[in-house]
């Protein structure tokens, strides 16, 4: 990060205490970066490196430093982005990946401490960046909704499917997660552990540890915690009740799964499973058919 506006001040600090601001400086914007997933980071890092070469061609350094009125700037790199010339693919884009160029770029200018350049003398964005925004909204076509998997598929997979696949899916519809959000994987999406699962019979909570398999079986409410998620809501549960049926009950497929891992010597931090509706489709003894981009356990 650029500190040459605090240079004269740390010019005058003694040697170590100079050190030792610079390093913890480094650790500050360490953290600000961990705070976005890898995925958001890295199009951040590319949209940044779309406007850098947009003001090349105008001759210019990326903050245009010598231009006071920066917004014919912003609508003309908005423009390109949404008909593709700064866009990353080259390819026209949708009114809301071209606002998240222009939000890389205003963000960029915040990190270093710069003015936010979209925004108006009253700190509001810019009336020109707003009509533009909602006028690419309008002409939008309408969005490819996903569709709801029916509880047949559910039943289709148990009849032809070994158990411990029937479960991972099964868990996914009753819970109403993404295939592959919170289930274990090479990203920096956080599974759901053994230790996120409380089983109830009535209004006690059962020892996952002590209680019987009977026991455990019995329960007649399941719940599962978020350890955190994109909006940054942190410990929230999402419970079930026993649907009554003796295979497609939520109750039952969570304390079959805490039977399984406690059996093998699981600890608390074993993910819960860690398999996609898609490999289920894919390792199923009978083919299974399914179209994963239009049909998803949705969050």
């Amino acid at each position: 990060m650029n500190i040459s506006n605090i240079g004269g001040i740390l010019s005058l600090c003694p040697a170590e205490f100079k050190r030792d601001f610079i390093r913890d400086l480094g650790f500050a914007s360490e953290s600000v970066g961990r705070r976005l997933s890898t995925g958001r980071s890295s199009a951040g890092d590319t949209h940044w490196k779309q406007w850098t070469n947009f003001a090349a061609e105008l001759g210019c350094d990326p903050f245009f430093e010598t231009i006071e009125n920066k917004i014919p700037l912003l609508q003309v790199f908005l423009h390109q982005v949404r008909t593709g010339r700064s866009a990353t693919n080259k390819n026209p884009v949708k009114s809301r990946s071209a606002e998240e160029h222009l939000r890389s770029i205003w963000q960029t200018f915040s990190a270093v401490g710069k003015r936010d350049p979209h925004m108006n003398a009253n700190n509001k964005i810019d009336i020109r960046i707003q009509r533009m925004l909602r006028s690419y909204a309008k002409e939008d076509p309408p969005p490819n909704r996903v569709k709801p998997v029916p509880i047949s598929v559910l039943r289709h997979i148990f009849a032809i499917s070994a158990c411990t696949l029937c479960a991972h899916s099964a868990c996914a519809f009753f819970f109403l997660l993404r295939p592959g959000e919170y289930t274990h994987s090479s990203q920096d999406s956080v599974p759901f552990e053994l230790k996120d699962v409380q089983l109830f019979q009535g209004t006690p909570c059962l020892d996952l540890n002590t209680a019987t398999d009977a026991q455990l079986l019995a329960a007649s409410f399941a719940s599962l915690t978020f350890d955190t998620q994109k909006n940054a809501v942190r410990g929230e549960v999402i419970g079930q009740g026993h649907s009554g049926d003796p295979h497609l009950s939520p109750t039952k497929i969570l304390a079959r799964r805490v039977i399984h891992l406690r059996s093998h010597g699981a600890p608390p931090n074993a993910p819960r499973h860690t398999m996609t509706l898609k490999e289920i489709c894919s390792t199923s003894s009978r083919p299974i058919s399914l179209q994963p981009c239009k049909m998803l356990f949705d969050s």
